[in-house]
């Protein structure tokens, strides 16, 4: 296993980190969940739910949806 550092924080990267990873920037990326669920070889939806909670929570932000340009438009 290698470790990534960083700032001042040691992060052991694992393959279930990546599964995570893939996950994530795939959902990014506006792949459907369903094709994310069976790449990743999960019988359950909720299974892939679980790796995805923290795209959910952002999305859940509505400063999240905000462009860049429109905070400094309105101060």
């Amino acid at each position: 296993m290698k470790e990534l550092k960083l700032s001042d924080q040691t992060m052991k990267i694992t393959p279930h980190v990546f599964r995570h990873a893939f996950a994530i920037i795939s959902k990014l990326n506006g792949v459907d969940i369903y094709d994310i669920m069976r790449s990743l070889g999960h019988e359950k939806i909720e299974t892939t739910m679980i790796y995805l909670e923290k795209v959910f929570e952002k999305e859940r932000h509505a400063i999240h949806s905000w462009k860049p340009e429109e905070f400094s438009e309105y101060i």
